[in-house]
């Protein structure tokens, strides 16, 4: 039984990793929270007021694009608390001046998980000691087997206090709107999360044989892997063509092949924080190997689409974009792309190499041209 089959037989027999402690229709776990940072205190969840727990971290990429959207949806349902808890910190102490200075962007109340411990200064990888030392982290996140699946994540508390959905933060609205009418399909609820469990431990399984592959640098069976297991569901694994093009231009060399699948992504994708269209643009813009000239053409289209979809809150995107704009000799654009995304980034992470980039630009503009590659 070659690879792909056998994945696919793991969904239809499911998964044989054991059984979550938390499963969607269970009681919500308590709230053990060591400090409120942002919005009012809750101690327990009210009978008969639904609820929303989200989990964040300051470092968390996803996390941080996520946030405007949670925002918006507390504003829309104002009756429904949106406990934001971060969680899996690598540094306690970034979390109130990062909360502070994204206020704007964090509409909701923001709290911080209780610790068992106080992690070792000598700690190496700090995110894994919060991940199994907080204990909303363990109750909530671990026991629902959504640590598997990572942050951003959110839980529906309905007003019987039952976990009524689990999943990706961008993807409350439709349950909320249910759980809040009376209408939600708790029953259909429990049989999404298995399989959504299912899914990401099948994709766990397949990143072996695909490491594997790579190691052995076998790049074209790891693209077989990956393009079969794409093939049997693509609007669901579509963020997998991002690491397939990576291949297809940076290992094989084969650009046309890389530019067939950034095409195929730019057709099905819909959603931003799905779509492997963020990463494409900057593998076109910073990883084309030399000898091989920068697709503009490509880069900006899907650049532009990658651009919409995340409402222009992709500093990446931004900056593959001026990149793009900067090869084809559009200075002036190139310049403001730029400066969007040094906007994007600044407070929340290095701005250095984006104002290396910058001056190129604007040293272009102003007539100079100097070379970039």
């Amino acid at each position: 039984m070659n690879m792909t089959t056998a994945a696919l037989a793991f969904v239809l027999m499911g998964s044989t990793a054991p059984a979550p402690k938390l499963n969607v229709g269970d009681t919500a776990p308590p709230l053990t929270i060591s400090k409120w940072v942002k919005g009012n205190p809750v101690s327990s969840f009210e009978p008969g007021k639904a609820y929303v727990v989200e989990f964040w971290a300051t470092w968390c990429g996803p996390c941080r694009r996520a946030m405007p959207h949670v925002t918006e949806l507390q504003a829309k349902h104002p009756d429904v608390p949106v406990l934001a808890v971060d969680v899996w910190e690598q540094n306690l102490a970034k979390v109130e001046p990062f909360v502070k200075g994204n206020d704007a962007n964090m509409g909701y109340t923001v709290c911080m998980d209780t610790m068992d411990a106080e992690m070792p200064a000598d700690t190496k990888n700090k995110s894994k000691w919060s991940h199994d030392h907080g204990k909303m982290s363990e109750d909530w996140l671990n026991n629902s087997g959504w640590d598997k699946i990572g942050i951003p994540c959110a839980f529906i508390v309905d007003k019987a206090g039952k976990v009524a959905w689990i999943g990706d933060s961008n993807e409350l609205d439709e349950p909320l709107e249910k759980v809040l009418a009376g209408t939600w399909d708790l029953a259909q609820a429990v049989v999404g999360n298995k399989a959504a469990l299912a899914e990401n431990d099948l994709r766990n399984d397949l990143q072996k044989d695909i490491d594997k592959a790579i190691a052995d640098k076998n790049f074209s069976q790891a693209i077989k892997i990956e393009d079969d297991f794409i093939n049997a569901k693509p609007e669901a694994r579509i963020d997998l063509y991002g690491d397939e093009c990576e291949m297809q231009l940076t290992k094989l060399k084969k650009a046309e092949d890389a530019y067939a699948t950034a095409e195929k992504a730019l057709t099905l994708a819909t959603k931003d924080y799905t779509s492997p269209l963020p990463q494409i643009v900057n593998v076109l813009a910073y990883e084309t190997p030399e000898g091989t000239p920068v697709n503009t053409e490509l880069g900006m289209r899907i650049g532009k689409k990658a651009d919409e979809m995340a409402s222009g809150r992709r500093a990446g995107v931004k900056q593959a974009l001026a990149k793009f704009s900067f090869l084809d000799k559009k200075y002036d654009d190139a310049v403001r792309y730029q400066k969007d995304a040094i906007a994007l980034v600044t407070g929340i992470g290095d701005t250095t190499e984006y104002e290396k980039e910058l001056k190129t630009y604007m040293s272009a503009a102003g007539g100079k041209g100097q070379t970039f590659r």
